[in-house]
């Protein structure tokens, strides 16, 4: 009777572990759901991208380029890698608007290459809550002036990585940085 009783238990231990490592790792195997806004996640850093087009249906260019970016949370700045090519002409100036057109990182003369092909990286502390909400919103956007364009030959939308970067030419048909009308 005894030996029955501690084959049962023991059967019953057994039973109990499986369970318990089926259980472990179910749990182990779950992800984070990525819409959870823990207040641990508010300040880690957000990764954003974009692929340049034409400022507007006015400009006939065939120039390329990316930007990709990285916004931190708890520093407020904006670090940032510009790439271009085939500008028609020299740039003349460069900068990052937000989505009302206002220029809000304005890059010096002499601090970005001037050439028709180049890469730009730097950082931008933003300073304004609403920078802050229009690049969260993917409404901020960087733009090179060339000679030949001196509104704006191209533009980089900055997209939270994993959202549609949209393209087009931001002249308003819905395209333009994943449906932003950009000026």
């Amino acid at each position: 009777m005894m030996k029955r009783k501690r084959f049962q238990a023991k059967k019953a231990l057994t039973i109990c572990i499986g369970m318990l490592s089926i259980c472990l790792l179910v749990l182990s195997s779950c992800s984070k759901d990525d819409n959870d806004t823990s207040p641990g996640d508010q300040n880690k850093p957000v990764m954003y991208s974009g692929t340049a087009a034409p400022s507007s249906d006015n400009v006939e260019t065939s120039a390329t380029g990316s930007v990709t970016a990285e916004y931190d949370p708890a520093t407020k700045k904006l670090s940032f890698t510009f790439t271009w090519s085939g500008l028609t002409s020299e740039i003349g100036g460069f900068h990052i608007h937000k989505g009302d057109g206002a220029i809000i990182v304005p890059f010096e003369a002499g601090s970005y290459p001037t050439a028709t092909s180049g890469t730009f990286s730097g950082e931008a502390t933003l300073t304004d809550d609403s920078w802050i909400a229009d690049l969260s919103a993917g409404k901020l956007y960087g733009q090179i002036h060339t000679a030949n364009f001196p509104g704006g030959e191209i533009i980089f939308p900055l997209k939270k990585d994993g959202s549609s970067n949209g393209g087009g030419n931001g002249s308003g048909d819905g395209n333009g940085g994943g449906g932003y009308d950009y000026p």
